[in-house]
């Protein structure tokens, strides 16, 4: 469904651009490592439970469960303030102007500079 594919769409981004772009500070700062961590763990379990809400669809007139819901509900809000809390600060902290603008560039709704309000 449409949420999942822009759910997956905005990994793609935190993997490709962000990770790649904060990979050299890993082996350097402790913390760059953890969030990177963090990160890859938090998609993986995420990419799991999408895989297995869109196989539970089929055939299509089957019911997602409340579970699936739900476990995919805690790993979002859970995902969304590690974003919020660590990931982007560190995001701001570690990447050129060239790299910030790629990453807004690329997730004009999903992702916005803290000088945003929306």
């Amino acid at each position: 469904t449409a949420y999942l594919q822009d759910m997956q769409a905005h990994f793609e981004i935190e993997d490709t651009l962000i990770a790649h772009a904060l990979a050299p500070y890993r082996a350097s700062h402790s913390d760059v490592a953890s969030v990177l961590d963090t990160l890859d763990g938090q998609h993986q379990q995420l990419y799991k439970l999408i895989d297995e809400t869109e196989r539970s669809q089929k055939p299509i007139d089957k019911e997602v469960t409340a579970a699936q819901v739900q476990a995919l509900g805690t790993l979002l809000y859970d995902h969304i303030r590690f974003e919020e809390r660590e990931l982007y600060p560190m995001v701001e902290k570690y990447l050129t102007e060239a790299e910030l603008d790629a990453v807004y560039a690329a997730s004009p709704d999903s992702i916005k500079r803290a000088d945003e309000n929306r």
